[in-house]
């Protein structure tokens, strides 16, 4: 393979990464907001942050269930408790 090829297939595969941060980023604080049962606050920007840096860093792979358990886990030494963690406790 070309150096020129590999180039072409390491900036699409970016290219992908990147598009999937851009249109998924006000759905991601949505879906945060929701699970961890949040109004607007500093914890989302740092769990949206550390999903698009996984993802841009090809820590994770670009998919949904990735980012879902990336955003449970920060979460969860952010101290956060999911609605269903404080349904249990209840």
């Amino acid at each position: 393979m070309t150096i020129l090829k590999l180039l072409e297939k390491k900036l699409l595969k970016l290219k992908k990464r990147i598009t999937f941060v851009i249109f998924n980023h006000q759905y991601l604080g949505e879906e945060i907001m929701e699970t961890f049962n949040l109004k607007p606050s500093k914890e989302i920007g740092i769990i949206k942050e550390a999903i698009k840096e996984a993802i841009l860093e090809g820590e994770i792979p670009n998919e949904h269930e990735a980012a879902f358990n990336l955003m449970l886990k920060k979460g969860k030494t952010l101290g956060l408790k999911t609605k269903v963690n404080d349904a249990e406790n209840s």
